[in-house]
């Protein structure tokens, strides 16, 4: 799930097929997120939906140079009018620039992913041995025989 201020949870279902690009529409402004699985927008996101001149992660990247805070529409809750969004000047370049931007951001975004699952492999690793061997259940080569 996607909320204003970003990654926020699971659904067991989809509303948008990823990659995609979201921000916060209501409550907090300013941030710009990448998704690269399918995801649940929150109604206090906003997300793209089409992508006919760009990719995902061009679009992001654009995006995150542009103060969508300073947008702020709202007087106690801030907000963003999309509208005041989609009128705004972006550079454009070919697409085949675009292509190969994507080729090259899109090798180090999977590899910073199979970093993140590698990550949380290993930290549930610890944490099903550390207690184990805290306590003396096993001993370090039986855990080094687990791990492997």
């Amino acid at each position: 799930m996607i909320a204003a201020s970003g990654p926020s949870g699971t659904h067991s279902e989809k509303r948008v097929s990823g990659p995609g690009v979201c921000t916060g529409r209501s409550g907090v402004l300013g941030g710009v997120y990448y998704v690269a699985e399918d995801f649940w927008p929150l109604n206090t996101s906003l997300w793209i939906k089409e992508y006919p001149h760009t990719t995902p992660l061009y679009a992001f990247h654009a995006l995150l140079d542009i103060d969508i805070g300073s947008f702020n529409a709202g007087s106690a809750v801030p907000t963003l009018n999309r509208n005041h969004i989609h009128n705004l000047p972006v550079v454009k370049p070919p697409m085949t620039a675009i292509l190969a931007f994507d080729r090259i951001v899109g090798e180090l975004y999977a590899r910073r992913n199979a970093n993140l699952v590698e990550s949380r492999t290993l930290l549930a690793t610890r944490d099903a041995l550390l207690p184990k061997l805290m306590s003396g259940e096993i001993r370090v080569r039986e855990a080094e025989a687990l791990a492997a």
